[in-house]
């Protein structure tokens, strides 16, 4: 039989996952008219208007004052992320144990990244997921799973107009998948730090779900 900590866990969850759904539907709703507002700012103010509830934009990453050390992990991880290679071992031996300030340095390299760089900004999830220890951490991870969709490699707000038939199901599920990386390794990460051995602080979990 499930045990009541197990089932709480599962709904935990899955409430979680319901939640950004909601959300990146509402989000996709209301994109347009989002878009119009934007374009009568600019016209009457003469600047680009600023996104509703997003918060003030931190500077590039090569300029702020970052210490030595988050510098060189900031390199190596640039260098990881051109060289494409998932499986290089410094990512287990380099790029753990990250200070808050390495992690907000991550955390800024994540959002400079082109949206469709899906492989990129999933390995980067992947290297603050696995290190929760506070809000920010888990705040960071709910802003991925708001996120609008990626519908293709080439243009994110681009739906592919192609046509599959059943010989390309297979391939079309794994683009799929590969789409929605960097989501699919935020739940992975919430699914581990809501897991019982974990223990996680009360607390990070009501910020997981909110």
């Amino acid at each position: 039989m499930i045990s009541k900590k197990n089932s709480a866990r599962a709904f935990l969850i899955l409430a979680l996952i319901v939640a950004m759904l909601l959300a990146l539907f509402v989000q996709r709703r209301t994109s347009r008219i989002e878009s119009t507002i934007s374009e009568i700012d600019q016209i009457e103010n003469g600047t680009a208007a600023e996104p509703g509830l997003v918060p003030t934009v931190a500077p590039a990453a090569s300029d702020a004052p970052w210490s030595q050390k988050t510098q060189q992990q900031l390199s190596l991880l640039s260098e990881i992320l051109a060289s494409r290679n998932d499986n290089d071992p410094r990512l287990d031996t380099d790029l753990r144990e990250l200070t808050h300030e390495t992690k907000a340095a991550f955390r800024i390299k994540y959002e400079s990244l082109p949206l469709e760089s899906r492989n990129e900004r999933g390995l980067i999830v992947f290297l603050l997921g696995r290190e929760l220890k506070d809000e920010d951490d888990v705040r960071f991870l709910a802003k991925v799973l708001q996120e609008p969709s990626c519908e293709s490699f080439t243009d994110c707000a681009k739906s592919s107009t192609a046509s599959f038939n059943r010989d390309q199901e297979d391939h079309h599920a794994g683009q799929g998948a590969a789409l929605a990386y960097p989501q699919l390794v935020a739940v992975k990460s919430l699914d581990r730090f809501l897991d019982k051995k974990n223990q996680p602080p009360a607390g990070l979990v009501n910020t997981a779900l909110e």
